[in-house]
């Protein structure tokens, strides 16, 4: 797979809190990112719709994110917490 430069990255962290005995605890994160990177465009597959440069699937995407996710320190030093992402390119 080609090497691909996001020119934006927003990310955004839902995290929730619960009273467990006498103290709180974290969860779940719900992770939010949102991705805007040149000769990708959402819902587009490369290669196949007419005018469109190669570049990477959905799947791809979302496995580049997954991956992402799985080794980041944040992710790697809170893994007992369940945290889910949700990635998009915009």
């Amino acid at each position: 797979m080609s090497n691909f430069t996001a020119t934006r990255i927003h990310n955004t962290a839902a995290v929730k809190l619960e009273q467990i005995g006498g103290g709180f605890d974290i969860t779940h994160i719900q992770l939010t990112m949102e991705a805007v990177i040149p000769g990708i465009t959402p819902g587009i597959t490369p290669g196949i719709t007419p005018g469109i440069t190669p570049g990477i699937t959905e799947g791809q995407f979302q496995e580049l994110a997954k991956q992402a996710k799985e080794n980041c320190l944040i992710s790697k030093g809170l893994a007992s917490v369940p945290i889910d992402l949700t990635a998009s390119l915009a």
